[in-house]
């Protein structure tokens, strides 16, 4: 097993009653015919991840924690209790195991840009395509995932993916630790 990790020196401080975010730009071009090469990214630190992966020609929405969503807050966003796993992720430099939801574009909560969502988009993995990932620590706000896609003849937009629906389902933050990285794996 092989992997190389991109992370900032810094983390990037979570500041309290604002949304947060990270935009990243990544050529996606990953090998289709394996599932065990993949390629992440986001923003990462000992205790919490939220990442992109494409995985063969699949694109996901990973969301890694010390703290479990409740099956109640899988059900809201149309997971199921499988989409949930204890995992022990790589390049972290801890040996917790993090509660691993994976969010397939199928069940992507907006636009999953398959050209069959509102924008009629589909994404080309071989492009060079801008993301980006927005959060609150609190546990009343979950976490908004967009890609920068063409609107038109020389126009461009954000396009809501997927969110992570979280609103007053949790008894604690949703994070135990707001301060991120950004990751490349």
């Amino acid at each position: 097993e092989r992997f190389g990790i991109l992370e900032s020196k810094r983390s990037f401080r979570y500041q309290p009653g604002r949304v947060s975010g990270f935009t990243y730009g990544i050529r996606m071009n990953n090998d289709p015919s394996s599932l065990s090469s993949y390629i992440e990214w986001g923003c990462s630190n000992q205790t919490d991840e939220y990442m992109f992966q494409i995985r063969g020609i699949q694109l996901s929405i990973i969301r890694r924690s010390v703290i479990p969503l409740p099956t109640s807050l899988l059900e809201r966003m149309g997971l199921e209790e499988d989409d949930q796993r204890l995992v022990y992720p790589i390049g972290l430099g801890n040996s917790e195991p993090l509660w691993e939801t994976v969010i397939p574009s199928s069940k992507f909560t907006g636009d999953p840009l398959n050209g069959e969502g509102d924008s009629g988009y589909s994404l080309n993995l071989k492009n060079v395509t801008m993301f980006k990932i927005e959060f609150s620590w609190y546990g009343a706000i979950g976490a908004k995932f967009y890609a920068y896609v063409p609107s038109g003849n020389g126009d461009c937009r954000w396009v809501l993916m997927h969110t992570l629906v979280i609103e007053n389902g949790l008894e604690q933050p949703i994070l135990k630790n707001p301060d991120f990285k950004f990751k490349y794996l």
